[in-house]
């Protein structure tokens, strides 16, 4: 089975119609959206990691819950 790559189809007028509308006094300069900007070295958490040293109880806790809720062992403690 050969598969061919997707295209995008055009988008209807009433697709065209819906979003004007919707969009009609939209500013992008106003929002703070990350897309399409460039990397301002902010922190964030995306992609970051949190270590926390836990007590022995929350430890057991979290661990019996990894265990109850077949959490991946990676974010066990």
């Amino acid at each position: 089975m050969r598969l061919f790559p997707y295209t995008e189809p055009e988008p209807t007028p009433e697709s065209l119609e819906f979003w004007r509308d919707r969009m009609t006094g939209f500013d992008p300069s106003g929002p703070a959206l990350w897309c399409g900007t460039p990397d301002t070295g902010e922190t964030t958490l995306v992609g970051d990691q949190i270590t926390r040293v836990l007590s022995d109880r929350a430890r057991t806790t979290v661990r019996r819950l990894q265990g109850e809720l077949r959490a991946p062992e990676r974010w066990s403690c």
